[in-house]
């Protein structure tokens, strides 16, 4: 049985990261557990592990609870199972609404010797009181189709075209 180090990155202008080892036959569901004690984020709150390509970029979720039965929860997934190689990644964002969001990546493989459990082997940084704000930016800011015409992402129009509907 191997044990992994990884190396979890708070993904915000401030200098905030940890460290922790786990076995690779640990469920995901405890590795969450363990990022939210760690960072000491608020327990309850909804969260998720995605794969990334090479540009961090978000790719498939392993939710923490799924609301489809065709996609597999946390629970049910071994840290070996998604962090294969020494060069595997992840992303994982806790909280829904604040959008706290971490770069997984692996720093070392050994062979474990049966019993050690979970732990955080080096914390740096506090987390900040206040989660990045995140902005989503379109590929096509200009804010045209593909067709060359403008493309308004809001409603423009008459928003009292039924004021003078007497019947409801």
């Amino acid at each position: 049985m191997n044990r992994i180090k990884f190396s979890i990155v708070l993904d915000h202008k401030q200098d905030v990261f940890r460290e922790i080892e786990i076995d690779e036959n640990d469920s995901l569901m405890l590795f969450h557990q363990i990022i939210v004690h760690s960072f000491q984020l608020s327990e309850g709150e909804m969260a998720a592990f995605y794969f990334t390509d090479d540009d961090w970029s978000q790719e498939d979720e392993i939710p923490l609870v799924s609301m489809d039965d065709s996609i597999t929860e946390m629970s049910q997934i071994k840290v070996k199972d998604v962090f294969k190689s020494p060069d595997s990644k992840m992303l994982y964002i806790n909280d829904f609404l604040l959008l706290w969001r971490f770069m997984i990546t692996v720093e070392q493989i050994t062979e474990n010797e049966k019993g050690q459990q979970a732990k955080e082997v080096l914390k740096f940084g506090e987390m900040p009181l206040d989660a990045p704000s995140i902005q989503f930016v379109s590929e096509n800011e200009d804010n045209e189709d593909e067709d060359g015409e403008e493309n308004d992402l809001f409603y423009d129009g008459d928003l009292n075209e039924f004021e003078e509907f007497n019947e409801y």
